[in-house]
């Protein structure tokens, strides 16, 4: 009589992944399994399988000592042997059960929180999750891993902007499907006035009134944005020499020596004109109110950000004013040392630009 003891050394061979497997086996959905006999069996061979190891069903084909399966679900296996000559003429190896695991379910989004710069995300645990990775684009291949976290704070964001960040959770059996997370920062704080912050066009705050308005100068970029091929704070004449325009010196003067000094100078590229023609875009909102200071307007740009501070970035140089002395001169003033054209400067001579606006 055979020995039923030599066929109890039965194996699972895993192709995919390449191990042993022992009494309990997990392996991802799709995985095709090779069940394999010790090849000194007799007999006629019949390979089984049960969801509950109570009920048994013969595996359509699976006659031989190795047999292919692709299990969708947890089942058992084991080996049906029919020999005549051995009592009893049937007898089975030892069961094996295989556990069927799948890429992870979505993650689920658990919470939101916002502020003005920064959005914080949290999502549910799942045991079935070896790492979690995301991306700011659609693209599983550009994530990053941030392992086990279940949390993700997106922050140095600005204020009032729709931000997304796509999420995907990993285990061995591959990636889930991507979750999306978006979310919107806290709106703005209204402005506050205030000299030497940041004014609403982005510029440098030099003068606040006492309704919550004010002056801002334009950054010191302010050229290099428009014009990418030229350094900042342009060197340009006055232009109109030998026309009495653009008298007033006061401050709030400014604005009405700029429109003046355009419409009367057909000149390019004159200092006017260059404020004139600036056009800025921040955080979507345009801003082409730019104009030349005046006399008195340069002035109080030098006390406040100008100096030893130079808060403006100021080049040291002369800047001019929208203020003529003469029909051939106008005024200028050095931010920085503050020295100031007393008695003029011709109009075709070459200073620096800087535009300002009012709020």
């Amino acid at each position: 009589m055979k020995k039923v003891t030599n066929l109890t050394a039965l194996f699972i061979l895993i192709s995919l992944f390449r191990f042993s497997v022992h009494a309990e086996t997990i392996i991802c959905s799709g995985t095709t399994l090779t069940l394999e006999g010790i090849n000194f069996i007799n007999g006629d061979l019949q390979w089984q399988s049960s969801p509950d190891s109570i009920i048994w069903s013969d595996i359509n084909g699976a006659d031989q000592l190795t047999a292919s399966v692709a299990p969708m679900n947890n089942i058992y296996y084991r080996l049906k042997i029919t020999d005549p000559l051995c009592e009893p003429a049937e007898f089975y190896t030892n069961t094996k059960y295989v556990m069927v695991a799948d890429a992870p379910d979505i993650p689920v989004l658990e919470n939101t929180i916002t502020w003005e710069d920064s959005i914080f995300w949290s999502w549910s645990i799942d045991s079935n999750v070896s790492s979690y990775f995301y991306s700011f684009v659609n693209n599983i291949d550009s994530a990053v891993n941030i392992g086990t976290d279940t949390s993700f704070l997106y922050s140095g964001l600005e204020c009032d902007e729709n931000y997304t960040v796509y999420l995907w959770a990993q285990n061995d059996c591959g990636f889930s499907d991507v979750l999306t997370l978006s979310a919107s920062t806290e709106s703005c704080p209204p402005f506050q006035c205030e000299i030497g912050k940041a004014g609403p066009a982005g510029g440098i705050v030099f003068y606040c009134d006492q309704n919550g308005g004010g002056l801002e100068v334009a950054s010191s970029d302010w050229n290099d944005q428009a014009n990418p091929n030229t350094p900042v704070d342009p060197n340009a004449p006055w232009g109109c020499s030998g026309v009495s325009i653009a008298t007033g010196e006061a401050f709030g003067t400014g604005q009405s020596n700029t429109t003046m000094i355009v419409n009367a100078c057909m000149e390019p590229n004159i200092a006017a004109r260059w404020c004139n023609d600036y056009i800025l875009i921040e955080n979507g909102n345009v801003f082409n109110d730019w104009y030349l200071p005046s006399r008195d307007e340069l002035t109080l740009i030098f006390n406040n950000i100008g100096g030893s501070t130079n808060q403006g970035g100021f080049r040291n140089v002369t800047y001019w004013s929208s203020s003529q002395r003469t029909a051939n001169q106008a005024y200028g003033r050095n931010l920085i040392t503050g020295a100031e054209t007393t008695f003029g400067t011709a109009k075709t001579g070459m200073m620096g630009v800087r535009a300002i606006r009012a709020f």
